[in-house]
């Protein structure tokens, strides 16, 4: 799944896209069920700029912290 493009949509509303940089491969850590994505764009501009984190920047979530996510089409380049 490694630099795939995907929509992630969050509870706060947001909807954000990102490239998957990395996707853990193991079941032994519960706090590993999720992602490492770089934000591509987002419609809520402002909550990432409270946490000091801008367009281009990798950042994690887990699946459990999304209202759902959809896989788009192609790669990032």
């Amino acid at each position: 799944m490694e630099g795939r493009r995907l929509r992630l949509f969050f509870p706060d509303g947001d909807i954000c896209e990102g490239q998957i940089v990395s996707v853990p491969a193991h079941d032994s850590c519960d706090g590993c069920n999720g992602f490492v994505y770089d934000l591509i764009a987002t419609t809520k501009p402002e909550r990432y700029a409270q946490m000091n984190v801008k367009v281009g920047d990798a950042l994690w979530t887990r699946f459990e912290d999304l209202q759902g996510y959809e896989m788009m089409e192609g790669e990032s380049k």
